[in-house]
């Protein structure tokens, strides 16, 4: 990610979010690049943003490991994004959230799971606000209720498949059965494990690898039979270009960001399918094939 990519979208205000071709992101039903991977490749390359960029999301490597965790050949870049958090701002935090709570059937979208790769691009601390994420804290694949035995009311694909790659995604040591349509005033057993998981003070552990991330979430899991919901949420101390792979059901936050010094994350979200509304049928997002 080439700095000046970074600091051109970071000129014209001084929020948090930052869309990388905000006229594509802001109206992706009226854009023909929010679908024409031609368009949006040219446009994503021209001056000032990072052709390295649009290299790397297009690259094998990333594809192949696209392909595995999704179990589909077909990958979609969904969205593609900075987070960018000022020095010494104390509203740049990010509450408890999963990143399609606004994507479901009951908001009219016909809904496709996605993945989100988050990446630092500076070293993440609890100072500067890192990524805190709460371990399991999704669906596991296939089930028609929550834990609680609430419908559920995305439509989950039944073929996720459970390879290596699969396996190291956050929130997939071990699996717990809960749903994200279950979490408003739902007093089941699941939930209530889980909101008493998000009261719980943040463990921040170091990572430098992906053995450290495997044994944080195994140990913190506190797992019996492989259905233990986990107990506490993790703060991910990162170094700067550390890439963590995880479901759009993953809940996760972020604090604010104390220090003296900008911080800065790359995310991009990839999914099988386009993520659609359903009384149109138009983009809700991008829909660009790798």
């Amino acid at each position: 990610m080439q700095q000046c990519e970074v600091w051109r979208l970071h000129l014209p205000c001084r929020g948090c979010i930052f869309q990388v071709l905000p006229e594509v992101a802001q109206a992706p039903a009226a854009h023909p690049a929010s679908t024409d991977p031609t368009t949006y490749w040219r446009l994503r390359t021209s001056w000032p943003y990072s052709a390295a960029t649009a290299s790397f999301l297009q690259s094998q490597q990333l594809q192949e490991t696209l392909q595995d965790c999704l179990g589909t050949q077909t990958v979609l870049l969904y969205n593609e994004q900075y987070i960018i958090k000022p020095p010494h701002s104390n509203r740049s935090s990010f509450g408890w959230h999963y990143d399609s709570q606004s994507c479901g059937t009951d908001q009219g979208v016909k809904y496709s799971q996605y993945l989100s790769l988050w990446i630092a691009l500076d070293d993440m601390m609890a100072e500067n606000g890192c990524l805190v994420v709460l371990p399991s804290s999704h669906p596991p694949a296939g089930i028609g209720t929550c834990g609680c035995g609430n419908p559920v009311t995305k439509d989950w694909p039944a073929n996720r498949t459970t390879s290596a790659s699969h396996n190291r995604l956050l929130g997939q040591q071990p699996p717990l059965e809960t749903h994200p349509a279950c979490t408003a005033g739902c007093t089941g057993s699941c939930c209530s494990r889980r909101q008493a998981a998000l009261q719980q003070p943040v463990q921040y552990i170091a990572v430098n690898s992906t053995e450290q991330l495997q044994d944080a979430l195994s140990s913190s899991c506190g797992c019996c039979g492989g259905r233990e919901a986990v107990n506490k949420p993790l703060g991910l101390l990162l170094p700067a270009g550390t890439a963590v792979l995880f479901w759009d059901t993953l809940w996760h936050c972020s604090g604010p960001n104390n220090s003296r010094y900008t911080r800065t994350a790359y995310m991009a979200q990839f999914s099988s399918e386009p993520l659609t509304w359903e009384d149109s049928g138009q983009p809700v997002g991008l829909a660009i094939p790798l």
